[in-house]
């Protein structure tokens, strides 16, 4: 999906992307799953019920509600899961947009 791109420094906080003093667009595929992952229910004024918070999922055994958690959120988004798996030290996702 092609959008606005976002720029995240080392202190964590985001901005806007510039190339050339302008608005950075490309693909924001990857963003958007970041985005999601990280953001609480109640973070997005026009979808409430979107975020995983998955900041939350320290000392959490029960990795198959994280799992679930996920896949809902990046599904409600329009992304399509290739592979999502959960381990206790690592997240391996591939989604895609459906077109």
């Amino acid at each position: 999906m092609t959008g606005i791109r976002l720029i995240q420094d080392s202190d964590g906080n985001v901005d806007l992307e510039l190339s050339g003093g302008q608005m950075a667009v490309g693909d924001v595929t990857g963003q958007n799953q970041y985005l999601l992952l990280y953001s609480h229910k109640g973070d997005w004024k026009e979808h409430p019920a979107l975020g995983a918070g998955i900041a939350d999922i320290a000392n959490d055994h029960d990795l198959h509600h994280w799992e679930r958690l996920i896949a809902k959120n990046l599904e409600a988004d329009g992304l399509t899961i290739e592979t999502l798996k959960l381990t206790t030290d690592k997240l391996t996702l591939k989604a895609r947009y459906r077109k």
